[in-house]
């Protein structure tokens, strides 16, 4: 083999593992922005009767949820639009639920692509499923109440589990 083709045929190992790293961010990215969480740190995880006070959205709380479930302190992510998260995490740490509250049109509402299957929660509120694989969060369930952006999200929760936790909802309940 000539000095030349070695050379050529690193470079093209390099751009295909330029290539490979690429698809990997942006596959991550897209995962991200599809579950659009804030990254909880010390400074916004306050209690969730200071988060309603500081928000202009309605905070929603779910009163059902699967037992073997625990609740983390709600993380406030005060940057525009802001938004507040709730996880509920499995006996092993890992998070089985996750409660995201923000502002209507701050979340998969601003994106049409994003309406999923039309199911219906309580009263005549309209929710959107999104059947995720648990690799990348779960399915998602969100919907539009009352100004604000209301998404649940678990990793082993589906259509049914989201819905029973969605009709759950509480403007005025407490985490538990």
């Amino acid at each position: 083999m000539k000095d030349n083709d070695i050379k050529r045929m690193a470079a093209n190992r390099r751009t295909h593992y330029l290539a490979i790293v690429g698809a990997l961010a942006v596959v991550l990215g897209l995962c991200l922005w599809i579950v659009q969480l804030p990254i909880p740190n010390s400074r916004n995880m306050t209690s969730l009767v200071e988060i309603r006070r500081k928000v202009s959205f309605s905070v929603f709380i779910p009163t059902v949820v699967p037992a073997e479930l625990v609740p983390d302190p709600p993380v406030l992510d005060e940057k525009p639009p802001g938004f507040v998260r709730v996880n509920y995490r499995t006996k092993d740490g890992s998070t089985g639920l996750i409660v995201f509250n923000g502002p209507i049109g701050s979340g998969l509402d601003a994106d049409t692509r994003k309406k999923g299957e039309t199911v219906k929660l309580r009263g005549d509120i309209i929710g959107h499923f999104l059947n995720i694989e648990p690799r990348f969060g779960g399915s998602i369930l969100w919907w539009e109440e009352s100004g604000s952006y209301v998404a649940l999200s678990g990793p082993d929760l589906n259509m049914t589990d989201l819905i029973k936790i969605a009709d759950s909802m509480s403007l005025t309940a407490d985490i538990k």
